[in-house]
């Protein structure tokens, strides 16, 4: 096996066992089946998953920067990040939010000046995050799902973002990411090992979903769709994938300079 993908097998196997809760909503919206019985199942099944897996990812991430930079005070403060993160958004930005729909009166369009603060909100998640160490998603998707369903806040912002995000930034994300790619530096060999890998991750997935839903009784039709629902992936652990393993930490560096300063 080749040097780099020795290092990476491990790391690429982890990715491919995640699940993303946003991923697997957007596909049962699309199907047309998020207010079905199985629908609302994978939802659910979808959200402790997609949480469990994305600490754990974000704790395997921050062991490993730590054994890289043998810098152990950041294990600790990324778990603080993480609540003040989870404080900042659901006690301080929701209630804005909240205030925001409480002024806007019935019938009424949503203040283009309330876009703008929550525009302004979800940056500043990205920037706190990103300061801390933390993946520079998390903190806009804890603040996507502290964001008051329906009229008039998220309807205002479907209505202001989708197009913009689905004809523009979704499509040039994905050539600027393709283009990177150099298929002459691509073996068939590691080919082989990454798709051996993938297949064996799916029909995890599969198997952990469809075994526990006949054992309940779950028809089988019902058990191998929801199986196959939950083994979906998407832009989001495509995302994760890229930019998951290099995540830094400037605030924790410069912390853990000082006090070494200080000691020394």
């Amino acid at each position: 096996m080749e040097p780099k993908l020795h290092e990476s097998i491990i790391i690429i196997a982890a990715f491919q066992c995640m699940s993303s809760f946003h991923v697997i909503a957007c596909l049962l919206a699309d199907l047309k089946l998020l207010n079905s019985e199985i629908g609302r199942l994978a939802v659910s099944s979808s959200m402790v998953s997609g949480v469990l897996s994305f600490a754990l990812l974000t704790l395997a991430t921050t062991i490993r920067q730590s054994s890289i930079g043998r810098n152990n005070f950041s294990l600790p403060f990324m778990g603080i990040s993480m609540f003040c993160m989870f404080i900042l958004t659901v006690y301080i930005m929701r209630p804005i939010m909240l205030w925001m729909v409480a002024q806007t009166h019935k019938g009424k369009p949503f203040k283009d000046s309330y876009i703008c603060y929550v525009f302004i909100m979800v940056m500043s998640c990205s920037l706190i995050g990103e300061v801390m160490g933390l993946h520079f998603m998390l903190g806009p998707m804890i603040l996507g799902l502290a964001v008051p369903e329906g009229p008039p806040l998220g309807s205002a912002l479907v209505e202001k973002l989708d197009s913009y995000i689905s004809l523009i930034l979704l499509p040039s994300y994905f050539v600027f990411s393709a283009a990177r790619i150099n298929l002459s530096l691509i073996k068939m060999k590691t080919v082989w090992v990454v798709e051996l890998l993938t297949v064996s991750s799916f029909c995890g997935k599969l198997i952990g979903t469809v075994v526990p839903s006949l054992y309940c009784k779950m028809p089988a039709v019902d058990a191998f769709s929801l199986g196959f629902i939950m083994s979906a992936q998407g832009i989001i652990d495509v995302i994760t994938l890229q930019h998951g393993l290099f995540l830094k930490n400037p605030l924790v560096s410069w912390l853990y300079q000082h006090l070494s300063q200080l000691q020394s």
